[in-house]
């Protein structure tokens, strides 16, 4: 499940590609808009379940059609994608449980130089690597960005007023160089990383009242 290939400009993509890989096949084919999917951790048919991205760009925002198997009525559908099927983190195939097999991307621009697009990638990652743990094993970012009477709210900001950067429970620690990471410093079981999610969100919720909502899954 990991062909792409670009075409009549389209991109077609099966699941199984990184989003990394993706970013670096549209900078081969000279193709702006793929730069911020660079680095984010996961595979293209995670990230449309997810609608995995950043905090300003969404992988929601560029798909064209989608195929996947349908669950309820036992066969394979390719759907265009209206913006309606998205929200925050929240795609409707993972919510009705359908297996996601392609993807396709219009093409909206393509450049003579792919210069442009190679320091916006190599920008991002640099930015990436600056700013997110790297040392040890982690799942991303955590919690969706808050909102508190219209205003949105750092994770990070939230979390320092309550003590926890650094704070752990078995190998499982907030991350001291980002606190929006939890990250695995030995060998972190689920229920050492279940106990500090309900720990943060206790602990923001009683001092600022504001209820953190997973960008994870947890299964």
């Amino acid at each position: 499940m990991n062909d792409i290939y670009f075409n009549y400009n389209t991109i077609y993509v099966e699941t199984g590609v990184t989003l990394s890989e993706l970013s670096w096949f549209a900078l081969e084919k000279e193709i702006q808009g793929f730069e911020f999917l660079e680095d984010v951790p996961g595979s293209v048919g995670g990230a449309t379940i997810m609608n995995a991205g950043t905090y300003q760009d969404m992988i929601g925002d560029i798909l064209s059609t989608v195929t996947y198997y349908s669950k309820k009525f036992n066969r394979v559908i390719t759907e265009e994608v209206q913006k309606e099927f998205f929200g925050k983190r929240y795609p409707i195939w993972g919510e009705r449980g359908d297996t996601i097999l392609s993807v396709s991307f219009k093409v909206q621009k393509r450049i003579e130089d792919y210069e442009p697009i190679l320091d916006k990638i190599l920008l991002n990652k640099k930015n990436r690597y600056m700013k997110q743990p790297r040392d040890y094993p982690n799942a991303g970012s955590v919690f969706k960005r808050p909102y508190k009477n219209g205003v949105g709210q750092y994770v990070w900001k939230l979390f320092e007023g309550c003590d926890l950067r650094g704070f752990q429970i078995g190998s499982a620690m907030i991350s001291e160089k980002h606190p929006g990471f939890i990250v695995n410093i030995d060998n972190a079981t689920p229920n050492d990383i279940l106990s500090l999610l309900d720990v943060a969100q206790t602990r923001v919720k009683s001092k600022y009242d504001i209820d953190l909502e997973l960008e994870w899954k947890i299964i």
